[in-house]
């Protein structure tokens, strides 16, 4: 009784701020084990509906838009995507052009038509099809023997690859592929690497010419800026806003990668207004007020794990309850 008034009362005292919903992948055909941020369609279709239902849904520039007037209507959701993934345009787009929902989606440019997954697509699929019982990489042993066991290991080896300086992740996928006893053409041929492909620039263009979504930068190769020299940095920072542009039009919004306190610093910030940007975004779950900062804008993770309890409790004020790794 008491936790169903706080509920209640922490709604009632946040219904003039707004929420900013962070998706990643909308997937139909999902990998043997979970992982965080690949959301099942069913599941993405449930928190949509309940969305509709319950919540003014609005494109990023409106709730800009409303932040920088100073006040923001009731019940505001803005959602957005990250990196550029092909199922945003065949799974995702079909349900939001149900519900009427707008979205951002923050691509990586370098991801964008290429025929290389990130890295933790590489190695969640890597897992899936390794024949082994046990994988020794890395000075550690991860057990593989069953799909749960996988997932354990999968989200093992995310820490560590997060933790792995820039430079070195496509040797370490390239190691990692030869251990586990997976050959390079087995995993560009099997359904879950196609099925975690990026979208090319005409299926970019479609999802713009559908009306329903607006765009950002998530830089160009989605390594961690804190990792990174300062060149480095504003390179990952600047070069996509201008590919993008070259594309899509005006650019003002930026998504830094991973999106915690230790993956960027004040000078990113800098970097993303010399760069002219007019909105940047983290992964910190917070409400949005009028008062928030517009180049620390926060954005509660969603993911598999995110329930329709969840997001029911997050979109009234609550504090995200997830174990995610965001990307």
């Amino acid at each position: 009784m008491i936790e169903a008034l706080k509920h209640r009362l922490r709604g009632f005292f946040t219904r003039e701020q707004a929420l900013v919903l962070g998706y990643h992948s909308i997937q139909t055909q999902s990998l043997p084990f979970t992982v965080w941020h690949h959301l099942d369609a069913e599941r993405f279709e449930d928190h949509i509906a309940y969305l509709a239902r319950h919540f003014r849904c609005v494109a990023l520039s409106t709730l800009l838009d409303e932040m920088a007037a100073g006040r923001i209507a009731p019940y505001t959701v803005a959602l957005t995507f990250d990196d550029g993934f092909r199922d945003n345009l065949t799974v995702a787009l079909p349900i939001l052009q149900r519900f009427r929902i707008p979205a951002t989606l923050f691509l990586t440019t370098e991801f964008v038509g290429g025929a290389q997954l990130l890295w933790p697509e590489q190695i969640a699929c890597t897992l899936a099809l390794s024949p082994l019982a046990k994988l020794d990489f890395a000075g550690a042993q991860f057990a593989l023997a069953d799909d749960a066991q996988k997932g354990v290991a999968y989200r093992q080896l995310a820490r560590v690859f997060k933790n792995t300086p820039p430079g070195d992740i496509q040797t370490q996928l390239s190691t990692l592929l030869k251990t586990a006893e997976v050959t390079p053409e087995q995993l560009h041929s099997s359904a879950w690497h196609e099925g975690l492909k990026a979208l090319n620039w005409n299926e970019v263009q479609m999802l713009r010419d559908s009306g329903l979504f607006e765009f950002g930068a998530h830089t160009r190769t989605h390594r961690r800026l804190s990792a990174l020299t300062n060149a480095e940095a504003e390179r990952e920072i600047a070069e996509p806003k201008r590919i993008l542009e070259q594309h899509l039009g005006s650019i003002r919004y930026f998504a830094y990668p991973y999106g915690g306190p230790a993956d960027y610093t004040d000078e990113h910030r800098s970097m993303a207004v010399r760069a002219g940007y007019t909105a940047v975004f983290t992964a910190e779950c917070r409400t949005v007020t009028p008062r928030t900062d517009p180049y620390a804008i926060p954005r509660a993770g969603i993911g598999a794990d995110t329930t329709h309890n969840d997001l029911a409790y997050m979109l009234n004020g609550g504090v995200a309850r997830s174990n995610a790794t965001t990307w």
